[in-house]
């Protein structure tokens, strides 16, 4: 199946995977969380002591790899959508497709529409450009004849 939010080819088999661990978090955790990677998708930085205290619960039980997993695929989700310039309705939509319960995919969609174009602006920032050509200026000639010619 192809989404728009990855480019309109189908997501990797590893997010598939990450899925699974993102719909068992509440939708307020994954909203606090996406919070924070927001932070750093617009150069802010990661606060990964919070990231901590929003991914470690008695009741969840999650592993030092599903909160790897958490950060991942929400990455993932934020920047491909804003790369692609994905509207947040389409991107919800695209979500629930993958298998997000609709409250998780309404989380992460709000925070993704407070902050496109913020991360598409530092986005740009962080790419590679070369210096445009400002001015140019160039004189044809025509030798019609000569001695040095043999």
């Amino acid at each position: 199946m192809k989404f728009r939010f990855y480019g309109g080819i189908d997501v990797p088999e590893w997010f598939f995977a990450e899925t699974a661990v993102l719909a068992k978090m509440s939708s307020v955790r994954i909203k606090l969380i996406c919070r924070q990677i927001l932070l750093k998708l617009t150069g802010k930085g990661l606060n990964y002591e919070k990231l901590g205290k929003l991914t470690s619960s008695k009741r969840l039980n999650f592993s030092r790899s599903d909160t790897k997993a958490i950060i991942a695929g929400l990455e993932f989700i934020l920047q491909n959508a804003a790369k692609h310039d994905v509207a947040a309705e389409v991107l919800q939509e695209e979500l629930m497709q993958l298998g997000l319960p609709q409250d998780t995919c309404v989380a992460i969609c709000k925070g993704y529409r407070e902050k496109k174009d913020d991360m598409k602006e530092y986005f740009l920032q962080q790419s590679l450009s070369l210096p445009q050509l400002a001015d140019c200026q160039w004189r044809g000639g025509y030798l019609l004849n000569s001695n040095d010619v043999k």
